[in-house]
């Protein structure tokens, strides 16, 4: 994924950042490996070694610019927004209910 804490520390350590396909490296595990196990650290070698043999197939995720950046924390405020006016109609249909549930009855 493109996203997520791990991406975002690895990006401000300036390390280029592949995204590689799950299917493509449960290909590859199956392709040099008898055994069907698996395992962080074999999981870890065989993306090691994907990039090691097929860098070239793999592109790095491009850097985020800082409009990217900007519209990405307006973004997060919408949700932060959206997300708080839904908390204050349960509050208030809660206390309706509670208090006065005819006007709840009348507009919903």
């Amino acid at each position: 994924t493109s996203r997520g804490l791990l991406v975002a520390v690895l990006r401000n350590g300036r390390r280029p950042i592949f995204a590689i396909n799950p299917l493509a490296a449960a290909r590859y595990r199956d392709r040099h490996g008898v055994s069907r196990k698996k395992s962080d650290p074999g999981d870890a070698l065989v993306l090691a070694n994907i990039l090691r043999t097929d860098m070239h197939a793999h592109r790095p995720l491009p850097r985020d610019s800082e409009l990217a950046k900007a519209v990405a924390v307006l973004a997060r405020a919408q949700q932060d927004a959206i997300w708080s006016r839904q908390q204050i109609c349960n509050q208030v249909r809660s206390l309706l209910r509670e208090y006065y549930p005819a006007a709840l009855d009348a507009f919903l």
